[in-house]
């Protein structure tokens, strides 16, 4: 009795499952569908009466462009849509039989769900152009639909694009694709398909644009990995190249290129704002190839072989400028400029700032000044005074200015003192120092000017760009915020570390604390960034970690002191690494090398032990 329970329940189990199965599956047809069986049944009907008035080849020729869809119908597991397909399955078969006894060649028909297999000698649309077209045309026509036309799948591609047909079966050559393929006006990145490629396209127009797969409407891309892209690597200039970044192309650049290949949304993907960005190239092509001028997409763009012709809708660049690029991508395309993250408008100005006199860049610096006084405190007019090394503006007063000037011109042989500098002027052009009334004000300069957030208890911040040197400063208004002259030597000295080349901040914002503590030893400042130091070390859990920001600003600050007291100690070097910095080596080499130490975080672990025993 038990057992015939459980095979009842068993059976009742299966046929609700069967029942479940047969109403999941037979679904509704959907709309498109209802659409697309109308449409095969209408181009049955009319091969149909094309076979009975002995139009043998415009039969076939309905025949091959509707079978390829019924097929796809055919191959769904859907009860509803097998109903309406099975007839014209019968009638299609009834058709071909018809016809082939008269002698027609048709294209083989598989069972539904299967793939056709293309005839000897044609073009396969999903093992040939489906793969091209992912690799070459996906970003804008696959993953996007730049200009209406998506390539997405077989049926989006024979759409076309905004009513105008791009693939026209049996016209390889007339079809509009070829057309804009054969010019190199497509794809739009200048990239021309090889002359291969676009003629293995235009056979699989002439060949009717046939289907091969099981579904027309699938996503061509799936299945298929992006296109992988060569990767530049930055390769530095040895000076005997005839052509330079600096001077020959990052001018050019800046001037003609970068208002549409700029900023946060470049055209085409492409930002040439900076050396690397030009290497980087667009989201689909690397535009330089180094040695190789005449296949480097950005050369061609500017002679006007690939494509619009750039700058677009401009003038183009006299013969003489793009003979310049040509021979710069001839020699390597090497960088020859000291960041190249940098803005191409810096690495231009620095260039011409290198040819300039002491003087000379001096005078450069005056209008800069300007400009960042109105930036920082537009509402106010600054007072201005002169010395032979220092602009002074200010809302202080014309007489606290001078006095400022006279202070910062007496500390100019005690910082050169610490460094071992020369007799030479300490920084190449004068420096501007703004000085501040109130806390608000350098506050605010520091914000505006200099996107930077004033730390408490700072007054003071320098900013060095070889183009322009200056500092701010809110001078001492009372005896516990410290004397003018420790002040203005960190200033100084802070500017000087920085014109050695690439330095980190923490060097220079260090090296400069340490330049202050011997100009005033006993400074409230200064006091206070000693007393603080053993705090700061009890804050770190790894002797680097000020270095790699995992404290606090202002612990940070007191341990960079620390730290670049301790590297100051051994003045040769010190001075080893300035100069070596100076010439362009990479800070962190140059650090180990000056040192001898195997890596930065031994090199602090070191300074961490003599701290901790001076504490």
């Amino acid at each position: 009795m038990r057992w015939q329970h459980v095979r009842g329940a068993a059976l009742c189990a299966a046929m609700i499952a069967v029942f479940l199965s047969a109403a999941l599956s037979d679904a509704a047809v959907t709309e498109n569908q209802k659409k697309q069986l109308a449409e095969i049944k209408k181009q049955l009907d009319e091969a149909g009466k094309l076979a009975v008035a002995k139009k043998t080849d415009d039969a076939v020729a309905v025949i091959e462009k509707l079978q390829p869809g019924l097929l796809e119908l055919a191959a769904l597991k859907d009860a509803a849509v097998q109903r309406e397909v099975a007839p014209l399955m019968s009638q299609l078969r009834t058709l071909r039989r018809v016809l082939e006894r008269g002698g027609a060649k048709l294209p083989e028909l598989p069972e539904p769900g299967k793939t056709a297999t293309p005839a000897a000698g044609t073009v396969s649309f999903t093992k040939q152009i489906a793969p091209l077209l992912v690799q070459r045309c996906r970003n804008c026509h696959i993953d996007q639909q730049r200009g209406q036309l998506s390539m997405q799948s077989y049926d989006n591609l024979l759409r076309g694009a905004a009513g105008q047909v791009v693939v026209s079966p049996g016209k390889g050559k007339d079809s509009r694709i070829f057309e804009v393929l054969e010019s190199g006006d497509m794809p739009r990145n200048g990239n021309k398909l090889a002359d291969s490629d676009i003629a293995m396209i235009a056979k699989w127009i002439d060949e009717g644009a046939k289907f091969d797969g099981t579904d027309r409407a699938a996503n061509i891309a799936a299945g298929i990995p992006a296109p992988t892209r060569p990767t530049l690597t930055v390769t530095k200039a040895t000076g005997n190249e005839t052509t330079r970044f600096s001077r020959d192309i990052a001018p050019v650049l800046a001037e003609r290129c970068v208002n549409c290949h700029g900023g946060n949304n470049p055209r085409g993907n492409l930002s040439l704002e900076t050396f690397e960005g030009v290497l980087r190239g667009s989201q689909d092509n690397v535009i330089i190839a180094p040695g190789k001028p005449a296949e480097s997409i950005l050369i061609r763009k500017l002679k006007g072989q690939a494509g619009d012709r750039m700058p677009l809708n401009a003038q183009p660049l006299s013969d003489d400028v793009i003979a310049k690029f040509e021979k710069w991508v001839a020699e390597g395309a090497k960088f020859d400029g000291i960041d190249p993250r940098m803005e191409v408008q810096m690495v231009a100005e620095i260039y011409q700032v290198s040819l300039l006199s002491h003087e000379q860049l001096a005078a450069k610096r005056v209008p800069l000044a300007e400009t960042n006084w109105r930036k920082g405190i537009p509402d106010e007019k600054a007072d201005r005074v002169e010395t032979n090394n220092f602009l002074l503006m200010g809302n202080v007063g014309e007489d606290r200015l001078k006095e400022i000037g006279r202070a910062a011109e007496s500390q100019l042989d005690k910082v050169a003192a610490v460094f071992g500098a020369g007799a030479k002027p300490l920084v190449k052009g004068r420096m501007t120092l703004f000085a501040f009334n109130k806390a608000y004000d350098y506050s605010e300069y520091a914000q505006m000017v200099d996107q930077f957030k004033v730390p408490r208890h700072w007054r003071g911040h320098w900013r060095y760009t070889i183009v322009d040197a200056y500092a701010g400063i809110y001078p001492p208004q009372f005896p516990e915020d410290g004397a003018l002259e420790p002040l203005l030597a960190e200033q100084i000295a802070g500017v000087y570390v920085e014109s050695h080349g690439q330095v980190p901040r923490w060097f220079s914002q260090g090296s400069a604390w340490v330049v202050a503590s011997r100009v005033g030893a006993k400074d409230p400042r200064v006091l206070r960034w000693n007393e603080s130091i053993p705090a700061a070390l009890r804050s770190m859990s790894a002797a680097d970690d000020f270095l790699t920001g995992k404290i606090a600003a202002d612990d940070a600050a007191v341990l960079n002191y620390s730290f670049c007291s301790f590297l100051m100690t051994n003045k040769a070097a010190y001075r080893k690494l300035l100069v070596d910095a100076q010439k362009g080596a990479e800070f962190d080499k140059a650090i180990l090398s000056a040192y001898r130490s195997p890596d930065l975080k031994t090199l602090a672990m070191a300074w961490a032990v003599s701290a901790a025993r001076k504490k």
